[in-house]
């Protein structure tokens, strides 16, 4: 990790790097009486929209009811001929699309940080507190 850490900084140097927001979504509008940045109001819009297009996919599709069904049972699925190889690496590309799209926003917010270290503490957080691989956070009732 600390070879990666200091690669990162030679390549891209130790000073957080930020993303300039666009003309279009840098203002602010008032609401109840306060302002908030539009860029905000954008975000707060986008996160259930993603949600929902996240739900949707898994439990809404022939294509997420496999993956669901991959998940709960591996040698049923490898029965029934699912070739689990190409569904993980489709998996696994959402899954970066979408860390690619909330990078993208969070950029925008706060600089990137040359310090992978917190990527990593933070990642850790968000995979406890999200329930080990459960969308809602809830226990499956498996141990």
């Amino acid at each position: 990790m600390l070879i990666i850490d200091d690669l990162a900084k030679i390549v891209f140097g130790p000073e957080y790097k930020s993303i300039p927001k666009p003309d279009a979504i840098s203002g602010a509008v008032t609401i109840f009486g306060g302002t908030v940045p539009v860029y905000t109001l954008l975000v707060v819009v986008l996160a259930p929209l993603v949600a929902f297009l996240l739900w949707y996919l898994l439990h809404k599709t022939k294509t997420g009811k496999v993956v669901r069904a991959t998940s709960s049972d591996r040698e049923m699925a490898d029965a029934l001929g699912i070739n689990m190889s190409a569904l993980f690496t489709l998996v696994f590309a959402f899954g970066a699309i979408l860390a690619g799209f909330g990078e993208r926003w969070r950029g925008r917010r706060a600089p990137f940080s040359p310090r992978w270290t917190e990527v990593i503490i933070e990642s850790f957080v968000v995979v406890v507190i999200g329930g080990l691989g459960n969308l809602w956070g809830r226990s499956s009732g498996r141990s």
